[in-house]
């Protein structure tokens, strides 16, 4: 395909294998980036709730591994925030060196965690001051491009809760039903939503049932469309609100 950016959607390694030492981490990046440094390629990465699913805080630690390469693109954040590697990577014109586009790299982070540090059930969402980073950043490209939203790309691993709105109950006859067997029951995705592939299991938003992260993007404009690595066998897409 011949990409201009390769984006690694989150989970990139198996951070839960308790067997796992640091210069194992080191070696097992080194290896997963070796066919796109040996082309030459820019590459960002998103984490997943997995990458440092033993060891908490061990994000920064593998994206100091990720920055050592010399065509990485990214941060460990583009200010202090909460999770690892919030940052936004700008696409110049081909006809000037003002921005054109603009691509948000946003850690979904991994599990909440209750006021003793135990973890709880569900999967974590974006962090206020994180929204608060994303919104500062959108007005500001909105400022330097004349007043119009400066038209982006998300990727973030852990789906916003909006994509269940794409989702409803069916039959066991229906060509595309899902069988979920914890609730045994049948899902599909609306047709008035679907543009193509498959549902292959439930998506897995945040457990709080958080809607703003979605609710901002529709405030600002800017984001054309989001990738969530998080429902790993999942390949479709679905149009919604714009979105």
């Amino acid at each position: 395909t011949n990409p201009d950016l390769v984006v690694f959607g989150g989970d990139n390694i198996s951070g839960y294998w308790e067997e796992f030492t640091y210069d194992y981490i080191s070696k097992t990046i080194d290896k997963i980036t070796a066919p796109i440094r040996e082309k030459n390629i820019p590459f960002a990465i998103v984490f997943g709730n997995h990458d440092s699913e033993i060891i908490k805080n061990f994000r920064d630690f593998q994206m100091l591994l990720y920055m050592q390469y010399d065509n990485f693109i990214g941060c460990l954040n583009a200010e202090e925030m909460y999770g690892c590697g919030n940052c936004n990577i700008l696409i110049k014109s081909s006809k000037s060196e003002a921005p054109a586009y603009n691509i948000w790299l946003i850690d979904s982070n991994d599990y909440p965690y209750n006021e003793n540090g135990e973890r709880m059930q569900g999967y974590d969402c974006i962090h206020k001051d994180q929204l608060d980073w994303y919104e500062k950043t959108a007005e500001r490209l909105k400022k330097q491009n004349n007043g119009k939203p400066l038209p982006s790309i998300l990727f973030q691993h852990i789906p916003v809760v909006q994509e269940m709105d794409a989702v409803e109950e069916t039959t066991a006859d229906c060509p595309d039903a899902l069988y979920e067997k914890g609730e045994n029951k049948y899902y599909k995705l609306k047709e008035e939503y679907r543009i193509s592939g498959e549902m292959k299991e439930l998506p897995s938003p945040p457990g709080n049932g958080d809607r703003t992260q979605f609710e901002l993007w529709k405030k600002h404009g800017d984001v054309k469309a989001a990738f969530f690595g998080h429902d790993h066998v999942n390949t479709f897409r679905v149009n919604y609100k714009g979105i």
